[in-house]
């Protein structure tokens, strides 16, 4: 006969409600860039096909930061 464990709370997360959408942080956001390559070195992807990627990735991100007038670097932090 199994017995069913009853649950017990170890901690309770109160997270306020937070606005996402001001002209600061949209501004922010849209200089952010992508990419998979900003990783761990053992997280990095590997291989022909994400050589070329890598390169399409930093192509298509200079030129949308180019088209918004922002530099293209990585982020700091908000």
């Amino acid at each position: 006969m199994k017995r069913c464990r009853r649950f017990v709370t170890v901690a309770t997360l109160k997270i306020p409600q937070q606005t996402f959408d001001s002209e600061p942080q949209m501004a922010y956001c849209e200089a952010l860039s992508f990419t998979p390559w900003h990783s761990l070195p053992e997280h990095r992807p590997i291989g022909g096909v994400n050589r070329i990627r890598k390169v399409v990735y930093e192509r298509a991100s200079t030129l949308r930061h180019t088209a918004n007038g922002v530099p293209r670097r990585e982020p700091t932090g908000f």
